[in-house]
């Protein structure tokens, strides 16, 4: 019978290979989420490349926290919620919002390749978690007519 020992290394083992699965599958995200951004910015109003894109943040945010990387799961739950809005027309694609993405993207990036060097010291977000929080959002405010128009925070 398997002592306390060997089940520890087992579980170990099996974290360590989810963990190099996952960085594997982030290299392919990462390439995804850069071409629909790029290909977002020629087309803003493109719904499926949103659908698409939101689709991508929301599996690295998931496998990311399945694999323990906290700050690249959180990074994903700051562009999905920005997507999210965008499915729900509570914010537009702009260019500044696009760049934010970028920059997110580029967090997600450095990120993995931390984790590939096996650092797992921590590593201050919070400067790109605030530009997620910073992208205007469009408001719908209501006029004398009674018609309704858009205009940003």
């Amino acid at each position: 019978m398997p002592d306390e020992k060997d089940i520890q290394d087992f579980d170990s083992e099996i974290v360590s290979q989810m963990l190099q699965d996952f960085l594997e599958e982030a290299l392919d995200l990462l390439a995804q989420l850069n071409l629909n951004l790029i290909q977002l910015k020629e087309k803003p109003d493109d719904q499926g490349r949103i659908e698409q894109i939101f689709r991508l943040v929301h599996t690295m945010k998931g496998s990311a926290a399945f694999a323990g990387l906290n700050e690249m799961s959180e990074i994903g739950l700051g562009m999905e919620k920005v997507f999210g809005d965008i499915r729900k027309g509570i914010r537009k694609v702009t260019p500044p919002l696009i760049q934010v993405m970028f920059n997110g993207l580029d967090a997600l990036a450095s990120l993995r390749e931390k984790a590939v060097a096996k650092d797992r010291s921590a590593q201050d977000i919070s400067g790109i978690l605030e530009q997620f929080d910073h992208i205007p959002k469009e408001t719908p405010v209501q006029v004398e007519s009674g018609s309704f128009e858009s205009e940003g925070d």
